[in-house]
């Protein structure tokens, strides 16, 4: 084997070898991020309802869903929130992010809207833990 040969071999070796070690580097790097995730997505959870009852036909008791800076709430299919349940209006109330707070309001709901078994006449605050009731059917607020 010739000094020009060996040298060669050197280098691949060399070179195999950065490329383990590169790959090494990437995988531990993919397993941290993947072990944080769930801390993330708990912590970093933004605001949603969490269905304190059960709608006929709608969400179980329990279910969350996220709410957006603008969330419509009803039984028609625009809805943001669309809750199949004989007591929700089509366009039953609206859950809005507005001034640093949230605000809830009636739309004109036929069986009316409730924060804290407090009829919605005009907008409300409502903050984490409130309990909202949109016709007979009751969720929680969480602000994340």
């Amino acid at each position: 084997m010739t000094a020009d040969q060996i040298v060669l071999v050197a280098l691949r070796l060399a070179m195999a070898a950065l490329l383990y070690l590169f790959l090494a580097w990437v995988i531990r790097a993919l397993w941290a991020d993947l072990r944080k995730a769930p801390q993330r997505s708990a912590a970093g959870a933004g605001p949603r309802v969490v269905f304190v009852d059960g709608a006929s036909g709608g969400p179980d008791a329990g279910e969350a869903f996220p709410v957006a800076a603008t969330t419509t709430i009803g039984r028609a299919d625009d809805n943001a929130l669309v809750i199949e349940d004989e007591f929700i209006s089509a366009h039953h109330a609206v859950l809005r992010r507005e001034r640093g707070a949230w605000w809830l309001a009636d739309t004109g709901s036929t069986n009316g809207t409730w924060a804290n078994e407090r009829k919605v006449e005009r907008p409300v605050v409502v903050k984490a833990g409130d309990t909202l009731r949109f016709g007979r059917l009751r969720v929680r607020f969480e602000a994340g």
